[in-house]
């Protein structure tokens, strides 16, 4: 994804959280924990520990790259391993209460938007600011997190809903 400048990073970021929390709204709890909104038995609040975890992975990967190396996506993970991490996430996970998944989720969405924030445009925006980053710009890992995160989120609960009627 590509931004004009860091309002625009900011400006989309939050549009999509907020688009994301929309949908979430008007559900209650028992269809918030319906294990039939995608794959294989995830409900939404399964949806809000994966992101929450995603985010907590981008959060890592600056804490620790400022440091030196970074294990990415997760230690003892490639990235070519990305869905066995994904579903081990799902699995650790899976035993969380709907409250605590969303206020972590909404936690670490805050932390990552404060990041951002404290970035200038040069540092958000431009490729190699970050050692961590190699030749990417840090919004090609923030916009995974966030953006493309609570697209997918928003999808697949538009997806499930449709599917009920």
């Amino acid at each position: 994804m590509k931004f004009k400048d860091k309002k625009d990073f900011l400006t989309t970021s939050e549009l999509e959280w907020n688009r994301f929390l929309d949908l979430l709204k008007d559900l209650d709890e028992k269809e918030k924990l319906d294990n039939s909104v995608w794959g294989e038995g995830w409900n939404i609040r399964d949806m809000m520990a994966h992101i929450h975890e995603w985010h907590n992975m981008v959060l890592r990967w600056h804490k620790e790259g400022a440091k030196g190396t970074v294990e990415m996506p997760a230690p003892g993970y490639k990235w070519s391993e990305t869905p066995k991490l994904n579903h081990d996430i799902f699995e650790r996970y899976r035993t969380m209460n709907l409250k605590e998944a969303e206020k972590k989720m909404k936690s670490t969405h805050g932390k990552l938007f404060k990041l951002a924030e404290g970035l200038s445009e040069k540092e958000l925006l431009e490729p190699g600011q970050f050692p961590w980053c190699g030749k990417n710009a840090i919004t090609t890992y923030l916009a995974a997190a966030i953006i493309s995160h609570y697209r997918w989120g928003q999808k697949k609960i538009k997806d499930w809903k449709k599917s009920r009627k």
